[in-house]
């Protein structure tokens, strides 16, 4: 996903909450009204009050609150994301044909009447929830593990299965498979164009703290630092929604929830139109893991031949580096050596006798093992790794 940045000045911010309404500024920033607010709280932006919109439509004086000095305000940067709403432009055009063949009444899908012509795998969901027991959050479960993804409580089990069962003959008339997994207990997943993707059907449960009896609240005081597990209450809403229970699918819908105005049965097709939008989006994103994968591991031989290039570029430097060390060694040895025989010759009237001779003739083998111009002669030190001396 892309993201852009918003460097947050505080008098242009002060000027732009004056001139439009919260709503509509944030809808130009691309963010929520509450996370606009958040932000003139930490800059010490007053914003209009009650009333101050209308009377600036019908003509009356308004009044601005004066912006507040502030010594050393915050530098506040936010990181937008650019997704935006999907529009028929930026579909595919197998998508697009896709998108408006489903909206054709003949291929309409509608929820069964018929218990008794339920799908397979709807059907035996169905006797499984029908004899399950619901859990500690009210949802009946079913005890095989080759069951539908459904949670629900027991008022709905009929209306999710029914639900579930027209999903799977609409994905079945468009030629896609759905599997339950058996490894993998109430996973139900679609194969949509080589793609699978897991669903399922949930009903929204509240949650509320359960309320401490007059023992409990005794026992407490008596034991205030005794550890003492929060326990909940959970209450059915009736509320039922379809998700495509698949991570990462950005800008893509994946969740169909009971409305006031519309319910999933009259979702039905949309959702089968979810499944192939989140194919594509599915096999786009693998593609995309998979060209940078290529490039990394492309940028990764590239930078292993590189540094074994400069590691031999380094170690040829390191031997002339040596060389010329041991060439100018070579050199001095000898200079040194004509410097002993220029004074013994001083001294004696002669140079390279008895021992001296013995010492200069090692020590031109010596000089002639350093230099790199010249064959290197034997020494005893040939064999040092060759008797273990270290």
């Amino acid at each position: 996903m892309e993201y852009r940045t918003i460097e947050w000045n505080r008098a242009k911010l002060y000027e732009a909450v004056w001139e439009k309404s919260a709503v509509q500024l944030a809808k130009e920033y691309g963010i929520s009204d509450v996370a606009l607010a958040k932000i003139c709280k930490k800059l010490k932006v007053p914003k209009p009050g009650l009333g101050y919109w209308r009377r600036k439509e019908r003509g009356f004086k308004v009044t601005r609150t004066p912006l507040p000095l502030m010594t050393a305000p915050p530098k506040l940067v936010s990181r937008i994301p650019t997704q935006r709403p999907e529009t028929e432009e930026q579909l595919s055009p197998t998508l697009r044909a896709l998108a408006e063949a489903e909206t054709s009444p003949e291929r309409r899908i509608t929820v069964t009447q018929e218990l008794s012509d339920l799908h397979p795998q709807a059907d035996k969901s169905f006797q499984a929830l029908t004899n399950g027991k619901p859990d500690e959050w009210g949802y009946v479960r079913p005890r095989a593990k080759i069951c539908l993804d459904i949670a629900v409580t027991q008022p709905l089990i009929e209306r999710a299965v029914r639900i579930v069962d027209a999903v799977l003959r609409g994905l079945a008339e468009r030629g896609h498979k759905v599997l339950i997994e058996p490894e993998a207990k109430f996973t139900t997943t679609a194969v949509v164009d080589g793609e699978r993707l897991a669903f399922g059907v949930v009903e929204t449960v509240k949650r509320k703290k359960k309320e401490i009896t007059p023992a409990e609240q005794r026992e407490r005081e008596r034991n205030p630092y005794r550890y003492y597990p929060i326990e909940y209450v959970y209450t059915a809403t009736g509320i039922l929604s379809f998700q495509i229970k698949e991570e990462g699918l950005w800008d893509v819908r994946k969740v169909w929830s009971d409305g006031k105005r519309r319910k999933i049965e009259d979702c039905l097709n949309d959702i089968i139109f979810g499944f192939a939008r989140a194919a594509e989006w599915k096999c786009e994103r693998r593609r995309a893991l998979e060209r940078q994968e290529q490039e990394r591991r492309e940028w990764e031989r590239v930078r292993y031949q590189k540094a074994q290039e400069i590691r031999q570029e380094e170690e040829r430097l390191k031997s002339l580096n040596q060389e010329v060390d041991n060439w100018h060694r070579s050199q001095r040895i000898r200079a040194y050596i004509e410097a002993v025989k220029h004074d013994a010759l001083q001294q004696n009237g002669e140079a390279g006798k008895n021992d001296l001779a013995v010492w200069i003739e090692w020590a031109l083998s010596h000089a002639d093992r350093l230099d790199p111009l010249k064959p290197s002669p034997p020494s005893i030190l040939d064999e040092k790794s060759k008797h273990g001396v270290y």
